[in-house]
């Protein structure tokens, strides 16, 4: 199913990432063959693993959310961020909501809007709590039931609208892709809940959502579902530090 797959790749993805590219900083250049003759203790002092781990920190950055894997709305979207210290950052993003990959039947539109807290911890991981608000809407048909004619829409076309709020946790890192480490790769992956509000729009009075087999369809149901529901909020997000490093 689309959406377990999902989320197996986006973890597969940055397991792969944290142990290919985050166990080191940005490669420095070896030092001049003809300084190699020279005794180990004539060397130029060579910079600590440790220095070679610290991402550069600013205090604004800007964030470009290209594509949501997880979620059935692919988010596309840019923010920006303030840095209060080198722990503490606070940001904020806003998303166009898109159906790039996500099989549904019709065009969807929507907005999101992210808020978040992020501290960071040693080796760029980071600990996030985010706050989010959703709206998305796409056009759709069903079966409607009149429970006083019994009467039947089959096949009845609608326009589904969806709205919901919800907070979140997550876990992520950030990477260097840049030699002066100014632009950044962030992956993140984490868990939260939302309360949704799902309505119909252009029903007839009277009718009444027929709704669905027995049969449980993943997609569908958690689409539809009303009230409040677990989401996975992982992303991908490049990062550019503007300005000043923080001392």
């Amino acid at each position: 199913m689309p959406l377990i797959k999902r989320t197996l790749f986006l973890a597969s993805a940055l397991l792969f990432f944290n142990q290919a590219i985050g166990q080191s900083g940005p490669p420095q250049p070896p030092l001049p063959s003809w300084l190699s003759w020279l005794p180990h203790h004539h060397l130029p002092p060579q910079p600590s693993r440790t220095s070679l781990e610290e991402l550069p920190a600013s205090r604004w950055i800007l964030t470009l959310n290209p594509l949501g894997l997880l979620e059935p709305e692919e988010a596309i979207g840019a923010g920006i961020g303030y840095r209060l210290n080198k722990k503490i950052e606070i940001g904020s993003e806003t998303s166009l909501l898109r159906n790039v990959l996500y099989p549904y039947e019709s065009h969807l539109t929507g907005i999101r809007q992210v808020l978040q807290v992020k501290r960071f911890l040693p080796r760029n991981f980071f600990l996030a709590a985010e706050l989010r608000y959703k709206h998305y809407s796409y056009r759709d048909n069903t079966d409607f039931f009149d429970p006083v004619t019994h009467d039947t829409l089959s096949h009845y076309g609608y326009l589904s609208r969806h709205l919901f709020v919800g907070a979140a946790v997550q876990y992520g890192r950030r990477y260097f892709i840049s030699k002066d480490g100014r632009f950044q790769l962030e992956l993140t992956i984490g868990f939260g809940l939302k309360d949704k509000i799902f309505d119909k729009v252009g029903v007839p009075g009277g009718y009444g959502y027929l709704g669905y087999s027995n049969d449980f369809d993943l997609e569908r149901n958690v689409i539809e579902y009303r009230g409040i529901i677990p989401y996975l909020p992982c992303s991908v997000r490049f990062v550019y530090n503007l300005g000043k490093r923080l001392n």
